[in-house]
């Protein structure tokens, strides 16, 4: 193991640890699914995979640092009065293998167990205990804790892709649809007004802001003055209340 606290490890072999593919494991990963990247996760634990003794501690992933096995520092060497990375400490190991950095549970529930459950990258420098780097081959997934999403991620893209697809070719398919004069999507007609509604608009515009709704049962004078809104439909009409609303029925009298 390389550890932060022990001065020598033992290299192991085998082409698995050295960042081939796992041997059989308890967790049988969806296909395309990057493996490197759930073992890093924090949180995730595991077991040496080398370790045969059934009675064996499970770990826990604490940090995933951004470096390989060759940059990646183990412990200090005091005899030799340096630094050890963790591919030294294991020549079998690629040295451009990422590193996971993992704490036995029994010692973190021992001597850390505020940090628990474990769901973002742990300062190392915080911690009371040991810990040691692997690369992701030496490892074996035990369990996997739900804050760590798991999905088919080299396809993701593509399955969304296709899902729209489906959904385009559904609706190319549809028959369509019969018209249907409550529908909302379609807009009224836009009227002609007559030659008194005309004048009535024309009038009242000088003195306010008129617009003209096109509406399904006909067309509607939109007026606005003094900060209060009437609506004047063609056969003389008037929704609104306020003050001014005396003087447009004059004015409607006189030109509906």
């Amino acid at each position: 193991m390389s550890s932060s606290g022990e001065e020598a490890s033992t290299a192991v072999g085998g082409e698995d640890v050295a960042g081939g593919e796992p041997q059989s494991e308890k967790y049988e990963l969806p296909d395309n699914v990057d493996r490197t990247r759930v073992v890093t996760e924090p949180g995730v634990r595991v077991v040496d995979r080398e370790d045969d003794d059934p009675d064996r501690d499970t770990a826990v992933v604490i940090n995933a640092p951004p470096s390989t096995c060759e940059e990646w520092d183990a412990y200090y060497d005091r005899h030799e009065d340096g630094w050890v990375s963790v591919a030294e400490d294991n020549p079998d190991y690629d040295p451009d293998a990422p590193v996971v950095v993992i704490a036995f549970l029994p010692d973190l529930e021992d001597s850390n167990s505020d940090i628990l459950p474990i769901e973002n990258a742990v300062s190392l420098n915080s911690l009371e205990i040991s810990y040691y780097s692997f690369p992701p081959g030496r490892l074996k997934i035990v369990d996997i804790p739900d804050h760590v999403e798991i999905g088919n991620e080299s396809n993701g893209e593509a399955s969304a892709a296709d899902e729209s697809e489906k959904e385009a070719d559904s609706e190319s398919d549809a028959e369509p649809a019969e018209p249907d004069g409550e529908d909302e999507s379609e807009e009224p007609p836009e009227w002609e007004l007559s030659e008194e509604f005309e004048a009535l608009r024309d009038r009242l515009a000088e003195s306010a802001t008129v617009e003209v709704d096109h509406t399904e049962d006909g067309p509607v004078l939109a007026v606005e003055k003094l900060g209060t809104s009437y609506r004047i439909q063609e056969d003389g009409t008037i929704t609104g209340d306020g003050a001014l609303r005396d003087r447009l029925n004059p004015l409607v009298d006189e030109y509906l």
